[in-house]
């Protein structure tokens, strides 16, 4: 039943930074979907190859993935499981795709999961989600904010320990933010993510758009403050796509060689 609804939840989603859905169906007692083939890797492996991602790029990452949760919020369906996982890098451009909408569910859609069972990955779950309570559109904020923290540091904010300890420590723990362990993360991306992983739903942003705009206007300040042209166009839009850099690029195509030919 999971998988049927993800096949059905996504299906319905154009957007994108969110992996396309182009069929599905039954065949002898199976099951599938098909979907867009994405070529590149994804964040975990990324984290994987190199232990933290330049805050650049870890911002730009994270303002994409929010604009894929935000469409997904506006049809009324929360992802419940956004983890490095499920969030694609399509290689040879600056292209963040959202994945894996198999614990979906619809904000009026009864569930379906096994008793006892909490659904999600426990260093990235909500404290909402441990406690069994209800998820909304902020449970995946969160989500979106141990992401985003896990990039910049190295580690996600609660890491140490047996997954049940872990869960106690979303609910109840503290964390160091960003910026005690890399010094040059901008204040304003620090508050942002400290922000997002507020224990409390109501004092984090209030949705996946907001949370989009706030982290471009932390590259567009970054921008404008290095540089030296007046009146650029980085200067005065905050609203518009961020350039392709080479970073980005290269980032994602060099580290896909390097497992290649680990591989």
């Amino acid at each position: 039943e999971r998988f049927r609804r993800e096949a059905t939840h996504a299906a319905g989603l154009s957007h994108p930074n969110i992996v396309a859905i182009f069929d599905r169906g039954e065949a002898d007692g199976s099951y599938y979907i098909v979907m867009e083939f994405v070529e590149g890797i994804n964040l975990e492996e990324l984290l994987l190859l190199q232990k933290s991602i330049p805050w650049q790029q870890s911002c730009d990452f994270i303002r994409q993935a929010a604009l894929g949760l935000a469409a997904a919020h506006a049809q009324g369906l929360i992802h419940r499981d956004v983890k490095p996982g499920n969030i694609l890098l399509e290689n040879g451009i600056e292209r963040v795709k959202l994945s894996d909408f198999g614990l979906a569910r619809a904000v009026d859609e009864p569930g379906v999961t096994q008793a006892g069972l909490i659904p999600g990955t426990p260093e990235f779950m909500s404290p909402e989600q441990v406690e069994g309570r209800r998820a909304d559109r902020r449970s995946d904020l969160y989500s979106l904010g141990a992401v985003l923290y896990t990039m910049l540091v190295g580690q996600p904010p609660f890491a140490n320990g047996t997954p049940p300890e872990i869960m106690q420590k979303q609910r109840f723990g503290r964390f160091d933010p960003p910026r005690n362990y890399v010094p040059e993360i901008p204040s304003w991306l620090d508050d942002i993510t400290c922000q997002l992983l507020e224990k409390s739903p109501e004092k984090r942003l209030p949705d996946a758009y907001v949370a989009s705009r706030r982290l471009l206007e932390v590259i567009k300040k970054v921008e404008l403050k290095n540089s030296t042209v007046p009146g650029s166009d980085a200067e005065t839009r905050l609203d518009g796509p961020v350039a392709p850099g080479r970073l980005g690029a290269t980032l994602v195509r060099d580290l896909v060689r390097a497992q290649s030919a680990r591989n």
